[in-house]
C-alpha cells in the first residue's frame, strides 16, 4: 500500500501546482506558468503508472488471501476502466 501512498501523494501535489498556477492568473510568458504547469503535469503523468502498480498489487494481494470474489470485482472493475478510456481516445 506505499505505492498507492505515494501514487496520492503525487497526484495531490500536481493538482496543487495546477491550482496555483491557475490561482495566480500567470500565463505562457511567465516563469511561474512555466515551471508550475510542466511540474504538475509531471506529478501527475507519474503517478498514473503508480496507481496501476498499486491496483495490481491490491489483486495479487486479493487472490494470496483466496479471497477470488473480491480479486474478481477489482479485475473487473480495472478493465472496465482501462476499456472506457481507449474507446474515448478513439
Amino acid at each position: 500500500m506505499k505505492v498507492y501512498r505515494v501514487a496520492m501523494a503525487l497526484a495531490i501535489l500536481g493538482l496543487l501546482l495546477l491550482l496555483a498556477v491557475m490561482g495566480t492568473g500567470v500565463c505562457y510568458p511567465h516563469p511561474f506558468f512555466t515551471i508550475g504547469t510542466l511540474a504538475g503535469m509531471g506529478c501527475m503523468f507519474l503517478s498514473l503508472p503508480l496507481f496501476f502498480i498499486a491496483w495490481i498489487g491490491q489483486l495479487r494481494q486479493s487472490v494470496k488471501t483466496k479471497q477470488y470474489g473480491w480479486a474478481l470485482c477489482i479485475a473487473i472493475f480495472g478493465i472496465f476502466l482501462i476499456v472506457r478510456g481507449l474507446l474515448q481516445i478513439w
